[in-house]
Order: C-alpha cells, then structure tokens, then sequence
C-alpha cells in the first residue's frame, strides 16, 4: 500500500490514508475531502476524509481503448471537467495520447497528441 499525509503548518500529521494505488498527484477539495490521480490505476479519485476511494474519471474498465500509460498531473477547470496529463514514459514516449479531458460523466470529452511531444507530465490551465 501507499502512504498518503496531510501536515499542518507546525509538520504534525493531521490526515493519513493507505491507498492500494500508487498516487502521483492530490489537492484538497473545498469539502475537505481530496482528489488524485492513480498513476497505474489509470484514474482520478476523490478520496473522502474517512479513506473512502471514489473514481471521478479515467480507469480501464470504463476506457480499453483509449490509451492510457500512466495518470500523472491534472487540473479542474470551470466547468468541473478534469484534464489529465497521461504520462508516456517506460517505452511509450510519443506513442500515446498525452492529455485527456474527462467531463462530470466520465466520458472523454476531448484528447491531444503532438507527435512532436514525446511526454507530458502534469498539466494546469490558465485562465
């Protein structure tokens, strides 16, 4: 399992979770629970502050087709739509789709590929 921790400011533990999937990246919702991305689980969660793991958007079952590598860095835009860089390193670099746009339903609403790009890391929108 996978160790996750929420600090406060004097570096005491205020939150702890075991997550069974490796997380790459997580923010704090306004709610206090979390959202994060599961690299090898190919999905974003929202973990609630009991350790309840809910899929927002992405995983296998849902998309075998759709190319994913590995669930890196994501951002929240305005309309609660999520992007997910879709990290393509380990042999797949410039192989695969590099961005994916998931709505409220979890369906793919919009992908982005660059030959040029060989992988993407994290992402963040500006606006």
């Amino acid at each position: 399992s996978y160790n996750l921790y929420e600090y406060d400011q004097t570096g005491q533990i205020v939150w702890e979770h075991k997550s069974k999937e490796k997380t790459y990246l997580i923010h704090e919702n306004s709610d206090g629970s979390f959202i994060a991305t599961r690299g090898h689980g190919l999905d974003v969660v929202n973990i609630s502050r009991d350790g309840r793991e809910t899929i927002i958007c992405g995983g296998k079952k849902k998309h075998p087709d759709a190319g994913f590598a590995w669930f890196s860095g994501f951002d929240v835009v305005d309309n609660d739509n999520i992007i997910v860089a879709n990290w393509c390193g380990h042999g797949f670099k410039g192989k695969k789709t590099h961005l994916f746009e998931f709505d409220s339903n979890n369906n793919i609403v919009w992908r982005w590929k660059d030959d040029a790009v060989k992988q993407v890391t994290t992402v963040q929108v500006i606006k």
